[in-house]
């Protein structure tokens, strides 16, 4: 208990976490995040953020302990609805270009 630790969140496929786009260069690991408890022998609650709609209770399988002693917090786990869909929200808008195609018109945005 207290210790810091970091969450893997892709031992199988999720369809309320897991972006299709991101494939490889999704990230593994997310945190760290605080030990409240120790469940039974392989089984941990950690202090997850408000926000995040998973279960708090993980298999020790999942977990991989931080090393060093300064710790800096980000709670950076995907921001998913209600519905369970992922919602990605771009940081700044660069540029847009419109092109038309035989029948529309496809806007591409350079985020």
């Amino acid at each position: 208990m207290g210790d810091w630790v970091y969450l893997r969140l892709q031992p199988c496929k999720q369809t309320s976490v897991h972006n299709k786009k991101l494939g490889k260069l999704a990230p593994r690991y997310y945190g760290p995040f605080k030990v409240l408890q120790k469940i039974e022998e392989v089984s941990y609650k950690l202090d997850l953020p408000l926000g995040s709609l998973i279960h708090l209770v993980f298999n020790v399988s999942n977990l991989k302990a931080k090393l060093g002693n300064q710790v800096v917090p980000r709670p950076t786990l995907l921001a998913v609805n209600v519905e369970m869909v992922l919602t990605p929200k771009p940081v700044l808008i660069l540029d847009r270009k419109s092109i038309k195609l035989r029948s529309r018109t496809v806007t591409q945005v350079l985020v």
